[in-house]
């Protein structure tokens, strides 16, 4: 019997993902039993017709996948040696503590825990700027549902980082959970920021986030491209 697939992605384009599977075999799956579901970005996610799905594998099992999500939980454990310098912030705190994160001209960037997609992420190079984010324009992000909204992480900024064709960027990660076993996909795809990097113009998200966008290097694999 043949395997199948059902991919619903926000990332991978069909061609993307056909040319990976059927070569391989797989066919796209035609009913509500596939043997792979997969779904990303908070839409697929929440698209109640995949409800009634059955499947083999999926990439969706239980809340426990959500420690690996939250950053707060990955500031405790990775070693410090592959994480920036990061503190853990609660809007409950005396903000003042932290004036001397700055000394030395350093930048910082502030991310919700729970965040996802870019959501809510600044980077600030001065007290004046931590603080105003903090007392006032947290008030203003929308938050697309995250209701933790208090817990924050603050992690050192890189001002020299490496590029892609001259953007910021970062890869996303692939693996599988089979009891005690882990796997992981050793192609990894690249995503970029809007624009082009440059050490300044630190509000600038298009810039200084590489989260995906419809104007980001899209679709791009390492090691492949």
């Amino acid at each position: 019997m043949y395997k199948t697939y059902l991919i619903a992605s926000k990332y991978l384009t069909d061609e993307k993902v056909d040319n990976y599977f059927k070569p391989k075999g797989w066919k796209k799956a035609k009913n509500k039993e596939p043997t792979l579901l997969y779904l990303d970005s908070i839409d697929n996610i929440g698209d109640k017709k995949f409800y009634s799905y059955h499947s083999f594998i999926k990439n969706l099992t239980g809340e426990s996948k959500h420690l690996l999500t939250d950053k707060s939980n990955l500031a405790l454990m990775l070693p410090p040696k592959y994480l920036m310098k990061t503190f853990l912030y609660d809007t409950k705190e005396n903000i003042d503590d932290y004036k001397d994160l700055f000394k030395g001209n350093k930048k910082w960037i502030l991310k919700p825990a729970k965040g996802r997609e870019g959501i809510g992420i600044r980077t600030v190079k001065n007290f004046e700027e931590l603080k105003d984010h903090f007392q006032n324009k947290i008030k203003r992000i929308n938050f697309k549902g995250i209701k933790e909204r208090n817990k924050w992480v603050i992690q050192e900024y890189i001002d020299d980082p490496m590029l892609y064709e001259n953007r910021k960027f970062h890869f996303r990660v692939y693996f599988l959970i089979v009891g005690k076993e882990i796997y992981y996909f050793s192609r990894y795809m690249i995503y970029t920021a809007d624009e082009e990097y440059k050490n300044e113009d630190y509000a600038n998200v298009k810039i200084h986030d590489s989260h995906y966008s419809l104007k980001s290097i899209r679709n791009r694999m390492f090691p492949d491209d």
